[in-house]
């Protein structure tokens, strides 16, 4: 199954794979460019959100580098953002991660959690929480692990009352002792540098019922997936969503059994 829906030719272009960040700050350093130069390249209407005149419509901008030391280097307006989908509205804050195709991202949800229902539920990886409202309307708890402080602290907001959060990184959720019950079912979505051999050693002891495996990156996904297979879990399905069109990003959505 393949999800696409164009965004390239919109205004308020959406570039970038899933490890992209929506972000917005709401301080203001004189010392650093603030929301006019920042438009000042933008050719014509392109960054600006459709129906829109005019910068000054905005409700933040901020523009971060990307890599090891990433920092902002411009930032004005609202300290989060309100992001609404056909389930839940989310506080995303500066640094915060959200799956910025809004077009999609419902069936992105429906695709993860379809048919998912029990006695509890874990969203691995949770971000600011966009699978846990949904989990939390088939699963009696869930328990949703982000490492992020900006995410986890946005997740701790937008939580259901039957979701816990917990900022954590997912290995030291998964390497906690103490006894706990076993969750029905199970929903990573990673990073581009997927879960690494250790923690899908880990996540497969589990011996989950069922888990659905949210990928942006197909190689790391290929890795992660030998180990959850010679497990003992078989694939079920796989659906890709385009959430990028016109680049070499694909969203892979994997769901396992055993």
């Amino acid at each position: 199954m393949v999800l696409g829906r164009s965004v390239a030719q919109r205004r308020g272009r959406q570039i970038g794979g899933c490890d992209d960040r929506v972000r917005c700050e709401g301080r203001h350093s004189d010392s650093r460019p603030g929301l006019p130069d920042l438009l000042s390249g933008v050719p014509g209407d392109a960054g600006r959100p459709e129906g829109r005149g005019s910068g000054s419509d905005f409700s933040g901008v901020a523009a971060f580098f990307n890599g090891p030391a990433a920092q902002s280097f411009g930032y004005e307006g609202a300290d989060s953002l309100q992001y609404k989908t056909g389930v839940a509205e989310f506080r995303v804050s500066a640094g915060s991660f959200f799956q910025v195709n809004r077009f999609l991202v419902d069936d992105l949800v429906k695709t993860a959690t379809a048919h998912a229902s029990g006695s509890l539920a874990w969203d691995l990886y949770a971000g600011v929480g966009l699978f846990s409202a949904t989990l939390e309307k088939t699963f009696e708890r869930v328990i949703a692990v982000e490492a992020g402080t900006a995410s986890a602290d946005d997740l701790k907001h937008n939580a259901p009352r039957a979701v816990k959060a917990i900022q954590a990184t997912t290995e030291a959720f998964l390497n906690s002792k103490g006894k706990r019950p076993k969750p029905d079912f199970i929903l990573v979505d990673p990073p581009r540098a997927g879960l690494g051999q250790a923690v899908a050693r880990r996540l497969a002891g589990i011996e989950a019922g069922a888990i659905s495996y949210v990928s942006c990156d197909p190689a790391t996904l290929a890795r992660d997936l030998r180990v959850l297979l010679d497990s003992g879990y078989k694939i079920e399905q796989i659906h890709l969503a385009d959430l990028f069109p016109q680049t070499f990003h694909i969203e892979t959505i994997v769901r396992l059994s055993r």
